[in-house]
Order: C-alpha cells, then structure tokens, then sequence
C-alpha cells in the first residue's frame, strides 16, 4: 500500500498570527505556455488597463480559500488535508475552451475550463471543503466549477465584441495533465504584490489505472 506523503514547507510563523491560506492543485509548465500564450493574444486586442492578468507563477486551480486562518488552527487544518488526500486517488485533468464569470455581458473574471472524465476533481473539492469547514471562511454556496484564471476585468468597457468573439472562439484543448498531489498555500499581500508561498503538499494515492 501507497503511504500518503505530506512534504512540510519551513516556514516563520508566530503565535496568535493570522495565515491567509488556500488549497490548490499544481499546474505544469507546459499548461501555463499554452494559457500564457492566451493572454497574450488578448493583450493585443485589449486595452492594457483593461485586464489586471495573472502571473505565470500564481496560475493554479484553487480547490478551497481559507482567508484568514488562526496559525493555532493550521495543525488541524493540514492533518484534514492529509486524511483527505490518504482516501483519494490521483487522476488526470484537461484544460479545455475559455469563459468569463459571470456571463460574456458583463466579465468579471476570465478563464480556462478544467475537467475529468468521472468529475474526480469535483469530488476531491467537496471532500477538502466538508473536512475544513470549520476552519477560514465559510464556504462558499455557489456549486464548484473548476477553472484557471487568466485575469480579473477591471474595465467594463472589455465586455465589447473583442473579448466576446475572443471566447466564443476559442474551444479547444490547452492540454492535460496527471493530478498526483495538492498544495496549502499561503498569500501574503503586500504595497510590492502578492507573494504565494507552498506550506505542505500532500500525495494523493496511486490510481489503480491511471487514465
């Protein structure tokens, strides 16, 4: 039998601090060329201050944000992500097509699709969201939908053709990838940006068959 690996991040953290935390599936190099390559072709079409767009190194699919969590709660937080992670299997994922939240009218947000062939991705989301319910933030309501952010609207003026045919035609594959293990992650904000620094990762078990 498999033993789950939990890898643990040194990091300086005090007493009575608060940790801004998220859960996050890892996206490889050669995912992160194609949706780069993306944002550079709206680039071209957009007004520069339109799209605040997201770094290469923060593209990720976050599975749960925390917000702020007490440093006293972060024990228990990693030990349910660790027996989350000892029951689930790995499995692969696929970038497919973009889209905007919340609808091609009035984006906010815009992004890459990601899926799997049994909705596995979906399942390990509820299973982090039930084992750390109690600890962050609630929850949110709105039903999981799995994505990549490419960036945040900051013009409205961006809800015009450009941006709605750019989506509209781009229904393709941006490639897949096998899903082995997840990240807690800490956000740090900062006058200077956001920095993400990895706490744990955690090894999901091997897949009977991987796909």
């Amino acid at each position: 039998m498999q033993r789950t690996v939990t890898t643990e991040i040194p990091q300086q953290i005090t007493p009575s601090q608060q940790l801004r935390l998220f859960v996050a599936v890892t996206v490889p190099d050669s995912i992160k060329d194609a949706l780069c390559g993306v944002q550079r072709e709206l680039q071209e079409l957009l007004s520069k201050t339109t799209i605040r767009w997201t770094p290469r190194e923060q593209i990720h699919l976050t599975l749960r944000f925390f917000g702020n969590v007490r440093s006293e709660d972060l024990d228990p937080v990693k030990s349910a992500l660790q027996n989350v992670c000892k029951d689930t299997a790995s499995f692969r994922l696929h970038a497919y097509g973009l889209g905007v939240f919340p609808e091609k009218r009035f984006p906010r947000v815009i992004w890459v699709g990601v899926r799997d062939d049994q909705n596995q991705i979906g399942t390990l989301q509820r299973k982090i969201e039930t084992a750390t319910a109690q600890f962050g933030e609630k929850p949110d309501d709105r039903p999981f939908s799995a994505h990549l952010s490419l960036g945040r609207v900051k013009d409205i003026r961006s809800r015009e053709a450009p941006l709605r045919d750019f989506v509209t035609a781009r229904a393709k594959p941006f490639g897949d990838w096998h899903v082995g293990e997840i990240e807690l992650i800490r956000s740090e904000l900062s006058y200077a940006g956001v920095k993400h620094s990895v706490v744990a990762r955690y090894t999901l078990r091997a897949a009977t068959t991987d796909s």
